[in-house]
């Protein structure tokens, strides 16, 4: 028995830091991305004509995992649906694939029968898009997985969940880098505090607010999510109009927002006016500590402490929470507009086990989000940009290099074969 016991702790030992390897490779990488212009030879091809391939070890070519996500002539993303004609790649279209999955260079004549080929090169490693005659069958490799009946985005790297009944309010969030697998996430809440000058003040929650998952497109390298939300008052927006496109990668989220302000803040708004939008965190989350980009740090425990406070204060580009559930950074980049007039976001805390804020699922809060002074924006149309990142391994002080190191990178040499 003990052979075989020990045979069984030795498999798993080995399967274990296997997949430990992975998802530290994984972490490492990047996706590539290549817009369909730069694709010449695919140009006007079927997009269920294009395949994939690489050898990761000069072997056979093999099928794998991309997608090519379809842009209109506005450069909006196409989503999911059915079409009226058959989708061809065009100049504005991308083409993602994971670079863990590229390998070592091949001959055209190693690759499937194609009415067209190209030749995808990306740090020494080399994958090759083709228009193949008799398209073969896909890789079923996924690195993102969406779950359309659930709202809810996975990968191996952080589970992320949206309500049913509300589009803008995100319920479930699951750090896969901490030692304790647990929902560390209360809601997602939106509050705005709106007081119109000579009028009245009214309050409106993320629940509040209409909103609705506007269209999805789900591939194995990305899922992009984009919900359309507003609140009006009669025929009136009292608030900003805002699309916005989840963009789920392996391990980080891309959260661009394009707000449309209908009221001139300055003008109709009175200063304590506000619009606070962030993450109320379980009590899982009990023990993280928070740093930010002004400095400082706090630990998040149900019981308010000065620290926190001092966090608050001056404009922040990004937070970070790391704990037994896990860590995270979010930033937020600010549109270009608003920095010019001096309107910046600000971090907020509130880190209290007995101050209510209902809805919740828990009593208490532990809020960390981004507070904007509404009655300082004009009238007009605005993009704030937030950028959530998964470290497998997390150290604090590079916050700002694991926000610039989420992207997906460009092919550096394509030819034709």
């Amino acid at each position: 028995m003990k052979p075989k016991s020990l045979t069984a702790l030795f498999s798993f030992l080995a399967v274990s830091l296997g997949s430990l390897f992975f998802l530290q490779t994984a972490a490492a990488a990047s996706v590539v991305e290549v817009s369909g212009k730069d694709l010449p030879a695919l140009l006007g091809q079927p997009v269920a004509a294009i395949r994939v391939y690489a050898s990761p070890d000069g072997g056979a070519a093999k099928p794998i995992p991309f997608q090519i996500d379809e842009k209109d002539a506005k450069g909006q993303w196409l989503m999911d649906g059915p079409t009226k004609t058959v989708a061809v790649l065009d100049p504005q279209d991308v083409l993602l694939f994971h670079l863990d999955d590229a390998g070592l260079a091949l001959q055209g004549s190693a690759l499937p029968a194609a009415s067209a080929r190209m030749e995808l090169s990306v740090s020494g490693k080399f994958a090759y898009a083709v228009a193949e005659e008799n398209p073969g069958p896909k890789s079923v490799k996924s690195y993102v997985g969406y779950q359309a009946g659930q709202d809810r985005v996975s990968t191996a790297f952080y589970d992320i969940g949206f309500s049913t009944r509300q589009a803008l309010v995100q319920d479930v969030l699951i750090l896969r880098n901490g030692k304790a697998q647990a929902d560390v996430l209360d809601r997602f809440k939106v509050r705005f505090n709106l007081a119109i000058k000579n009028f009245f003040d009214f309050k409106i929650e993320e629940g509040d607010v209409d909103a609705r998952v506007a269209g999805t497109r789900v591939g194995p390298i990305r899922v992009i999510r984009r919900v359309v939300a507003t609140k009006k008052l009669g025929p009136i927006n009292v608030i900003p109009k805002s699309v916005t496109d989840f963009l789920f990668y392996p391990n980080w989220v891309e959260v661009p927002t394009r707000i449309k302000n209908p009221i001139d803040g300055p003008k109709f708004l009175e200063d304590k006016t506000r619009g606070l939008s962030g993450y109320d965190f379980s009590s899982a989350i009990y023990g993280s500590v928070l740093y930010a980009s002004q400095g400082g740090t706090a630990t998040l425990n149900g019981v308010p402490e000065a620290a926190e406070q001092g966090l608050g204060q001056g404009a922040a580009t990004w937070w970070s929470l790391t704990g037994p559930a896990g860590s995270l950074v979010v930033g937020i980049q600010n549109d270009g507009k608003l920095e010019q007039l001096d309107i910046r976001p600000t971090l907020r805390v509130i880190d209290d086990a007995k101050q209510g804020a209902p809805p919740e699922g828990e009593s208490g809060q532990s809020l960390v989000g981004f507070d904007l002074p509404y009655h300082k924006i004009p009238k007009g149309s605005f993009l704030i940009q937030v950028k959530q990142v998964f470290p497998w391994r997390f150290e604090h002080g590079r916050e700002t290099a694991y926000l610039e190191e989420a992207k997906s990178v460009s092919a550096e040499a394509i030819r034709a074969l």
